[in-house]
């Protein structure tokens, strides 16, 4: 399965087109805290699953929309084919997401002139940047 051409996104909740009918309404009542949606592409290709605990639909909602939208990239041309291919593999490899920059390093140290297109705007913020504690910041001002 291509997941960047068969998933559009991941909602939180109940909201696949599955839980129209009245008993699977029935059934998940009070669970929609543990339930998330996967939305096709195509119409018709939506079903919804259900997890241990809303943490963990929480953790895997969060992570693959932000890797769908890594490996779709945009039509401005933000993240190039190149890049794009690179997330993927090492995702496919490891299950982490790279930011732009750990791919413009990767790259440039493969040689491809790719690492130099595209440079991050400064006001960007990259998946690496989401997980930095702010707490550094408040050590360095105190003596």
């Amino acid at each position: 399965m291509q997941l960047d051409r068969s998933i559009d996104q991941l909602d939180r909740g109940c909201t696949a087109s599955q839980f129209n009918l009245s008993l699977s309404w029935r059934e998940t009542r009070g669970r929609e805290q543990t339930c998330f949606s996967v939305r096709g592409k195509h119409a018709g290709q939506d079903f919804a699953l259900q997890v241990q605990s809303a943490r963990v639909r929480n953790v895997i909602v969060d992570n693959l929309n932000m890797f769908l939208n890594h490996v779709q990239g945009d039509v401005d041309g933000d993240f190039s084919k190149a890049m794009r291919v690179k997330i993927a593999q090492h995702f496919a490899a490891t299950g982490e997401v790279l930011s732009i920059q750990e791919v413009r390093t990767l790259l440039h140290r493969q040689g491809s002139d790719t690492s130099k297109l595209h440079p991050c705007p400064p006001s960007q913020t990259t998946f690496a940047s989401r997980f930095d504690s702010d707490s550094d910041d408040s050590d360095a001002s105190t003596p």
